[in-house]
Order: structure tokens, then C-alpha cells, then sequence
């Protein structure tokens, strides 16, 4: 079993209404006559929304886990709304010619909200963990400190808010002809089990410093223009 736990490389301890604010003075800045007008009114809609969402999550941001069997919906609006920040930042980068760069922790992200949206047909896209040689990548559980699983909080992860649990395959093909080999899978490393830890703090620090650092930059057209006399 490989446990991980997803920390912030940096943290934010600004408020929402500080990255409103700076929000609104960049699109004040990247307003001129090539605007798209309905397109950026509706995407700059959602990061204000995720601001929103993401400065108030709390210790219960993934619901009661999966143990129906499908995850929580919060699970599935987290997930959600991971994918629409990311997305947003990157459509509104690319229009007013922005580089931001994705951190760890925002891949990481991304990975499970490809388990969490995906799982049930063959996930084998996932980036930030070394994973490649293995077929398939399912989510496996998603257990809650406050539900009932104390079993898996322990040590470093005492604090920790989610154990997500990763079921990884092989799909080896090979296996039929090692039948007698009774330690085979074992020794192939045919499965294999990732436990990620997750803490609401450390999800709204990774984010959040995200957003603040696309604030923090400028675009082309705003680097070129001349500062009047």
C-alpha cells in the first residue's frame, strides 16, 4: 500500500473579498475592444463562484464517502468544481495571453476528479502519479475520518479529513502461464493499492493560492502598453 498525502506548497491568507477585488481590477485591465464579451462575462462568473466555493470548504467536502457504492454528491460537485476553476483559468489565460503553470497539487487534483467523475469505465490517464505501467486505475474507496473509519487515520494522517483509495490493475496477460507460480502477483506487482490523504485546509491553500497566482499575473497586451507621461 503507498500512502500519500496532499500538501500546499504555498498558502494563502488572503480573504475572498482580496481576490474579488484583485479579480476585478484584472478584468478591468483586459478589457478593451477584442473582448468577448458573453464568453468572458460567463467564465469569469465560475472563478468567482469557486472563490466562493473553495474559500468555505469545510471538513466534510467529499460527503459521507462511497459506501453505497457511488460516491457522495459532494463528492461529485467537488470534483466538479476542480475541473471547472481549471478550467476557467486556462480558457480566460489563453484569451488574454497569460502563462500560468499547474502545480502538483492541482494535478493531483485533477487525477481524482478523473477517478471520481470516470470510474466504471477504464481510467488509465492519470498523470501525476506514477501509475504508467498499470492498465486500469479505479477508484476504490473513499473513506471518511467522521464516518465510522477510524481504522485508516493513524500517525501523519491522524488530521487528515479523506482517505481516497486508488485500485490499480495490470490487465497482465501473462498470468495463465504462470498458474503453478503461487507468488506470481506478488512478485509481478499486479495490483497495486494507493491511499491519498486529504484535509479541507490544505485543499483550500492549494487552490486558492492557484487563483492568487493567476491574479498575480500580467498579460502580454498589459506588459506592452506604454504607461502614458
Amino acid at each position: 500500500m503507498n500512502d500519500i498525502k496532499i500538501v500546499p506548497q504555498t498558502f494563502f491568507s488572503g480573504t475572498s473579498k482580496e481576490l474579488k477585488r484583485k479579480f476585478d481590477d484584472m478584468i478591468h485591465c483586459n478589457y478593451d475592444e477584442t473582448t468577448f464579451a458573453n464568453t468572458e462575462a460567463a467564465v469569469t462568473w465560475i472563478i468567482r463562484g469557486c472563490i466562493n466555493y473553495f474559500f468555505t470548504l469545510d471538513e466534510e467536502f467529499l460527503g459521507s464517502g462511497n459506501e453505497s457504492g457511488i460516491p457522495d454528491p459532494k463528492a461529485d460537485h467537488f470534483a466538479n468544481n476542480i475541473y471547472r476553476i481549471t478550467n476557467a483559468i486556462n480558457y480566460l489565460a489563453g484569451l488574454w495571453k497569460i502563462k500560468i503553470n499547474k502545480p502538483e497539487g492541482i494535478k493531483l487534483l485533477l487525477d481524482i476528479r478523473t477517478l471520481i467523475v470516470h470510474s466504471g469505465g477504464p481510467v488509465n490517464d492519470i498523470a501525476s502519479l506514477e501509475l504508467k505501467e498499470y492498465k486500469d486505475n479505479q477508484l476504490g474507496r473513499i473513506f471518511s475520518r467522521y464516518k465510522r473509519s477510524e481504522f485508516y487515520f493513524h500517525n501523519e494522517f491522524s488530521e487528515m479529513d479523506y482517505c481516497i483509495q486508488i485500485w490499480n490493475d495490470k490487465h497482465d496477460k501473462k498470468k495463465q502461464y504462470h498458474k503453478s507460480e503461487v507468488d506470481y502477483h506478488i512478485r509481478n506487482e499486479s495490483y497495486l493499492d494507493v491511499s491519498i490523504y486529504l484535509e479541507h485546509n490544505d485543499i483550500r491553500h492549494i487552490v486558492l493560492s492557484y487563483i492568487n497566482e493567476f491574479l498575480n499575473q500580467k498579460s502580454e497586451s498589459q506588459k506592452t502598453k506604454k504607461t502614458p507621461s
